[in-house]
């Protein structure tokens, strides 16, 4: 059993542990995927014009990739939530912005926001819950003993305690909070994930100049030893002329083999 199908199967359980409305599902999750948010779109841009970006960037069109339906942002711009693979996803994400029309986008990494689903609080899960029970609570209105696909009541969130918005949601602060947490903890990651890539970058490039230097250091020895050993043997040869005092036509001989111990020795 992964880790998804524990995770699952540990939600299931808790649920059994009292009546609810809820339902589980289980879904699958690939590692081979990337979701992020395009932000700050006009509002007359289109899922069209989000594609044709995406693929001037990263080259070609993943046909697995979806594009969600534009959004309206409070701040008269749309934003769209792509799943898209991972390598260029991850290439998007560096680039941090991308242009759609003539507006310059920003993009995002989409953050998962853990959250008890007891009390639906998100400082924390539901084993440490001491908070109250909202499993059989309406996720819109807050009210009990519907579902919210029913429900024709206003929006009500008990986490703010106001009732122009339902948790989760944009305007909800409980929520706003959470994801500022899970933002400044994912740049702290990423800066941390970079810094250790730079220092494995220059510790490979550390080794790279040892093993030229080495190289160059065992070159050199090499040529030395080479320098070495061919002035032992002239040494030798002008030592064992001296001692042999032998006739002009021996020298002449011995002359022709120290010519030929030098061919050797420089071949």
């Amino acid at each position: 059993m992964d880790k998804n199908e524990a995770a699952a199967q540990h939600i299931k359980e808790a649920l059994k542990e009292g009546p609810s409305l809820l339902q589980c599902k289980q879904i699958g999750l690939s590692d081979t995927r990337e979701v992020i948010h395009i932000k700050g779109m006009e509002l007359n841009a289109t899922k069209e014009e989000v594609k044709q970006a995406i693929t001037t960037h990263v080259g070609k069109w993943d046909e697995n990739n979806t594009i969600s339906e534009l959004r309206p942002l409070s701040n008269n711009t749309k934003a769209a939530t792509v799943a898209i693979n991972k390598t260029d996803g991850e290439m998007l994400l560096k680039e941090r912005h991308i242009r759609i029309g003539i507006v310059r986008c920003r993009i995002e990494k989409k953050l998962t926001i853990p959250r008890c689903y007891k009390c639906w609080s998100y400082d924390h899960d539901a084993r440490l819950c001491n908070g109250p029970d909202r499993t059989r609570t309406c996720f819109k209105c807050g009210k009990e003993q519907h579902a919210a696909r029913e429900c024709n009541n206003e929006e009500y969130c008990p986490l703010c305690d106001t009732d122009d918005h339902r948790t989760g949601t944009n305007k909800c602060e409980a929520f706003k909070k959470a994801l500022g947490r899970a933002r400044r903890i994912e740049r702290q990651v990423s800066r941390q994930t970079s810094q250790m890539s730079e220092n494995n970058n220059e510790l490979d490039n550390n080794k790279e100049r040892q093993e030229d230097n080495n190289m160059e250091t065992t070159e050199e020895a090499h040529k030395k030893t080479m320098e070495e050993t061919e002035i032992e043997q002239h040494i030798a040869a002008f030592w064992v002329s001296r001692r042999l005092c032998i006739s002009p036509k021996m020298t002449n001989a011995f002359e022709e083999v120290s010519i030929m111990v030098a061919v050797v020795t420089c071949s």
